[in-house]
């Protein structure tokens, strides 16, 4: 196999290389391309006054906020948005019930389903979870990476101890709940109208033959 030497930018402090993972592994995959490219890279923490006016989350310490930037100008980012994402856009995004409106008012075939607000009692939600059918899908409305999000739900044993999981133990009190749709899932990157990135999200696996381990 041939081998190939790590492409890595010098000027990081070890913290930020050895901690590149999760929503610091795309800041890091987009800055080191800007910087591959001849752009000059810079970080920031979430107190710099670029990023007063820019809906940002969780950012200390760094490794999620930098620029980019050329002999004629300067672009800030958030993982991997820049700063001509609208806020409006973020906001919208970063709520499942809102993300599913649009969605639905451009078209775009989405999982039957609604929001619960954090008052909203578990007998109510059940009751919602069992006309609408099984399989389900329980998620924070306000989630992200995955976390509190239990799939195939086939009945409401299972959904009563999806509840208490999410919403007791996660303390996620928003809830969404919708059909569990089967298929593959793609991320798709899209500047202005043009789509100019997408691949399918597959899980890490491995297919064992029954003899050899890991």
């Amino acid at each position: 196999m041939k081998e190939f030497e790590p492409i890595y930018l010098p000027q990081l402090p070890n913290e930020i290389v050895t901690d590149a993972r999760k929503t610091r592994l795309c800041a890091y995959s987009v800055a080191l391309e800007g910087w591959r490219r001849g752009l000059k890279l810079k970080w920031y923490t979430k107190d710099s006054e670029h990023f007063q006016d820019m809906v940002v989350f969780g950012v200390n310490p760094p490794g999620r906020l930098y620029s980019l930037s050329s002999d004629k100008e300067t672009h800030y980012f958030f993982r991997t948005r820049g700063d001509l994402v609208p806020n409006e856009a973020v906001e919208i995004g970063s709520e499942k019930d809102d993300t599913k409106i649009y969605l639905d008012k451009a078209g775009v075939p989405i999982p039957k389903g609604r929001g619960f607000a954090p008052e909203s009692l578990d007998e109510e939600i059940i009751n919602y979870g069992n006309s609408l059918g099984y399989p389900l899908v329980l998620k924070p409305t306000d989630g992200s990476l995955g976390s509190g999000v239990v799939t195939n739900i086939l009945d409401e044993q299972e959904l009563t101890k999806a509840l208490e999981y999410v919403r007791e133990e996660l303390e996620y009190e928003e809830v969404v709940v919708e059909q569990y749709v089967i298929g593959e899932e793609y991320r798709v990157y899209v500047v202005d109208d043009k789509v100019v990135a997408a691949y399918n999200r597959v899980p890490a696996n491995i297919i064992g033959d029954g003899e050899q381990n890991i």
